[in-house]
């Protein structure tokens, strides 16, 4: 405070115009640290309010003498007004160690971690850095008061950890985590694997405003659609040798594995829910793994998904080629769809859709009867065609058929023996 006694209204000015001379405010830290600041250095600076003097004139005698007596500037009396620098206050807090995180360190929140097979909480830790906001108005305060010592402890000046060890949403997700504890879902699509341990899992335990914590099963589906957008080889341009040994890459594909994300979102759902630990192989081709997809290949290989049994066209060379477990079974001229770009046998990658003998195909000009039906997309397959009276050569590009891939009576006889639902169809 400032001692005003014994004073004229004019010197008791001059006393607390000068009062911020030669004071100085020591900081007392933790781990017996301390520092000290002068008000010139926190460019600081004290006066008279305005209503000093109206205070002087609304008491008799010397009364108003005892009310300066140590004054507050900042209790409701307001008879002083402390200024403050905010250029140089805002510098000199800045060198003060106790906010400096180089040499103090940030206060740590309680968290929960995964080891030895089960989730545990590594506690906070308070650390030993002031929060400058609480800081700055703890020094203006003491100032003000005319103290000259601040405990940083005492006074609650520290940065406090924003969680701790006791904290009712911190120990709702771990109830909840302990309950995936141990479980482990380990996907195989053929040579990658795709792992889900109690960590992975954790990501997907959420909490709500109230603090509650749960599974988010939106996070479950964002996962299964990542799967699909990273395992999924149906639509993609694949690579394919041709019987001639050129490599070709043909887009347009029916052909490949498709994820059917439903049934696999529900299925990690029914694991995790279950706490069940599970290790699949999902390209195996067995009945089981089967159910994971819409659509499946030979093999899940980048080169031979599509495994040793295959037809195999070719439209400029007008000619197929039928492979069963690795041998050639069956090769014949062909005659494709006219080129016309209405009639075009449409390049790409299929599998045989169905089979049917003694069909009709019907389209908006014709109705023909054909002993061997195989389609392997739309209404585009293979079929007999004993009005065409030569296969091969250049006879599509006058006498092709309506997008069809024509042969001659005996070889479709023979391919409808050797196809069957699933196959893969290769037009390049």
């Amino acid at each position: 405070g400032v001692d005003v006694s014994n004073m004229t209204v004019k010197e008791a000015k001059e006393a607390i115009n000068n009062c911020e001379n030669g004071y100085t405010l020591t900081l007392i830290e933790k781990n017996g640290v301390t520092e000290t600041v002068t008000a010139q250095q926190l460019g600081l600076d004290v006066r008279p309010a305005d209503k000093f003097d109206d205070l002087l004139k609304a008491k008799s005698g010397y009364s108003w003498i005892k009310q300066l007596q140590g004054i507050d500037t900042l209790d409701t009396k307001g008879a002083v007004v402390v200024e403050v620098d905010s250029a140089v206050f805002n510098n000199a807090v800045s060198d003060l160690q106790c906010i400096s995180p180089t040499v103090v360190s940030e206060p740590v929140d309680a968290v929960i971690y995964y080891s030895g097979g089960e989730f545990k909480i590594r506690p906070s830790l308070t650390g030993n850095i002031a929060d400058r906001q609480v800081l700055e108005q703890k020094i203006q305060d003491a100032f003000a008061h005319g103290r000259t010592t601040l405990n940083l402890i005492s006074e609650g000046v520290y940065a406090q950890p924003a969680t701790f060890s006791d904290d009712p949403a911190l120990l709702s997700r771990k109830a909840v985590l302990e309950q995936i504890s141990g479980v482990e879902i380990t996907l195989h699509f053929g040579a990658y694997t795709e792992k889900l341990d109690p960590p992975k899992l954790s990501e997907w335990i959420t909490s709500d405003g109230s603090g509650t914590s749960s599974l988010d099963e939106t996070a479950v589906s964002e996962y299964v659609l990542a799967l699909a957008d990273r395992y999924n080889t149906y639509s993609s341009a694949k690579p394919f040798v041709t019987t001639g040994g050129e490599t070709v890459l043909i887009g347009n594909s029916y052909y490949g594995w498709e994820l059917d994300t439903e049934y696999l979102y529900n299925a990690l759902l029914t694991f995790i829910k279950e706490r069940r630990s599970i290790d699949i192989d999902l390209t195996n081709r067995s009945e089981e793994s089967d159910k994971y997809w819409l659509n499946v290949a030979a093999a899940y290989d980048p080169v031979s998904y599509y495994g040793s049994t295959y037809a195999e066209v070719s439209i400029d060379g007008q000619h197929m080629w039928m492979y069963k477990n690795g041998e050639l079974a069956l090769s014949s001229d062909v005659v494709t769809g006219r080129p016309d770009d209405e009639h075009d046998t449409p390049v790409g990658i299929y599998h045989i859709i169905y089979m049917e003998q003694n069909a009709t195909l019907r389209g908006d000009d014709y109705e023909t009867e054909v002993a061997y039906w195989m389609v392997f997309t739309e209404d585009i397959g293979f079929h007999d065609a004993e009005w065409q009276y030569a296969f091969g050569e250049e006879m599509y590009l006058e006498n092709g058929s309506h997008g069809c891939v024509n042969l001659p009576i005996e070889v479709a006889e023979e391919l409808y023996s050797l196809v069957y639902p699933g196959m893969p169809v290769f037009v390049y």
